[in-house]
């Protein structure tokens, strides 16, 4: 048996956040919304503090640092916070460094990869 018998098929990694530093990104879309609802922006460490289990959760925690929201207000904002994010996200890429190492070995051993964004969750 050859070491690639063994190998999955396909390997789906999550892009942003996990493959690629997206915090720029995700500031930018945040501070859209936010300014759509009349708020002040928030700082890249501020959004860091905010992310997890999806973009409403985001949205929801943006609100909550910047004055308070209701869950409908999240709401009307998930749109134009996906529809911003979706299209400008990667504008400045940064593969987390620790990436570097073992990627150019895997990707020469695996018949192939994908990845997936996980941003749409709510």
């Amino acid at each position: 048996m050859t070491v690639l018998n063994n190998m999955p098929r396909c390997v789906v990694f999550d892009l942003d956040g996990t493959l690629v530093d997206t915090g720029p990104d995700l500031t930018a879309a945040t501070n859209h919304i936010l300014s759509l609802a009349g708020r002040p922006p928030v700082t890249i460490t501020e959004v860091r503090d905010m992310v997890g289990l999806g973009a409403r959760k985001l949205i929801e925690r943006g609100l909550a640092h910047t004055g308070g929201g209701t869950p409908e207000q999240a709401e009307s904002l998930l749109k134009p916070f996906l529809d911003y994010y979706a299209a400008n996200v990667c504008e400045t890429p940064n593969p987390f460094p620790e990436l570097n190492r073992p990627w150019p070995s895997f990707r020469k051993r695996a018949s192939s990869s994908a990845s997936a964004p996980t941003s749409r969750r709510s």
